[in-house]
């Protein structure tokens, strides 16, 4: 008996810390779920409906209903259908679902980041974290794909790091076809993960360009062809619906670069980035609890405080331009070896780290400035955004420290 109980106790004196954060978690959402159980927004809606059908009719939906993209409410329907079957068909079935995503990202962050940079940078990220309230809005009231996104974002990177940082025998065949995998299912789960797959390919040209000439690439493309299988099934069995909404004149991706409005082209970025300071930061003060009629969760109100506003942009631009200012040289040789056919040898990979989460988090806000209002497409940032915000305030802790030491001994 006493070997059996070893294993758990081993695990959570191990990672004790994680359990208390996502317990907080939990209680904060198990408040909100109080209130905002019994109310479904239309996509929630529309996958209890899918989850009823695959239960009472065995359906199997590839996309949302009425739509031939968004092939995460097909996946959180078929979970859903799973707790309906022991639970009945009820609100709360949908609403779980987003909850367990919210607890796989909290603990794939802490795993991420304590794997890549350290335990205390973990600790530090994931307590940020759950507190970011759009992220606990969408844990209870969730628009399809993007609790998602970021989970198939941090398995892709953590593989891509360990593709790109660790000893060469990890480096193998299987790690690559991982990747390939991740890849194509993420894109069928919910396109936006198109940008963190961009991401990749544009420093694997920054830092190995012979990369695609290489057996790995066709690797990593076979398990990219694998993971989007039911796309392209989907495709090839209705007249290529879905690629040709997505990459058509009809949905975003294709003006994601050069959207077709020319004030979106002047003021686009700047509208973007306010709309995305509007969803960083602790807002708990403003409305934190409230419930409208038709149950969305009140954390962009009339009545918050401007001055929230002011201290999320000065977060998110301070955040973003010191690390901008602190590896300019770095990025500005990164940059030139992107012209440059030479592979490149990597001297700091910790720097290579941030520069990587940092291009990540640019690009996506870039990206978005087709739809200045969409701030739900820049939740894919969130945890690498606070991952960064964890380590400069570790630096700013550390120089601290080290002025009150020098202090004393002055004295």
């Amino acid at each position: 008996m006493s070997i059996i109980l070893a294993r758990p106790f081993h695990l959570f004196q191990r990672y004790y810390f994680l359990f208390v954060v996502i317990l907080l978690r939990i209680l904060l959402q198990s408040l909100l779920l109080l209130k905002a159980a019994k109310f479904l927004n239309t996509d929630e809606s529309t996958v209890g409906t899918m989850a009823i059908d695959i239960l009472e009719h065995n359906k199997h939906p590839f996309y949302i209903y009425w739509q031939v993209y968004n092939g995460a409410a097909s996946l959180r329907a078929h979970l859903s259908a799973i707790v309906m079957f022991f639970t009945g068909v009820s609100p709360f079935a949908v609403k779980l679902i987003c909850l367990l995503l919210d607890i796989c990202i909290i603990t794939i962050t802490y795993k991420f980041t304590a794997k890549w940079f350290s335990e205390r940078r973990a600790k530090l990220t994931v307590l940020l974290y759950i507190f970011t309230p759009p992220l606990v809005m969408h844990s209870i009231t969730s628009l399809n794909g993007y609790l998602e996104t970021i989970i198939f974002n941090l398995i892709m990177c953590y593989i891509f790091f360990t593709l790109k940082f660790t000893e060469p025998h990890k480096k193998n065949y299987l790690n690559y076809f991982l990747l390939g995998l991740v890849a194509g299912f993420a894109y069928y789960i919910f396109e936006l993960s198109i940008i963190f797959i961009f991401t990749m390919i544009l420093w694997t040209l920054i830092l190995d360009k012979r990369f695609f000439l290489k057996k790995h690439f066709l690797i990593v493309i076979s398990g990219f062809i694998i993971g989007n299988f039911p796309a392209i099934y989907f495709n090839l069995t209705r007249d290529f619906a879905n690629w040709k909404y997505i990459w058509g004149t009809k949905f975003t991706i294709s003006k994601m670069f050069l959207p077709d409005v020319w004030w979106i082209k002047i003021f686009g970025p700047l509208i973007t980035s306010y709309f995305v300071i509007r969803t960083f930061g602790w807002r708990i003060l403003a409305g934190f609890f409230e419930i409208e009629d038709e149950g969305r969760v009140l954390f962009f109100n009339k009545y918050h405080s401007l001055w929230t506003d002011f201290l999320q942009l000065f977060i998110y631009l301070f955040v973003v331009g010191y690390f901008l200012f602190t590896y300019r040289k770095e990025i500005f040789f990164y940059f030139k070896q992107l012209f440059k056919f030479k592979r490149v040898e990597v001297f700091e990979q910790e720097n290579l780290k941030y520069i990587f989460l940092l291009s990540f988090v640019i690009l996506q806000v870039c990206a978005s400035i087709y739809n200045p209002q969409g701030y739900r497409f820049v939740y894919p940032v969130f945890p690498f955004l606070t991952i960064l915000l964890s380590l400069l305030l570790e630096r700013l802790w550390r120089k601290k420290q080290r002025q009150f030491v020098q202090l004393f001994l002055y004295f």
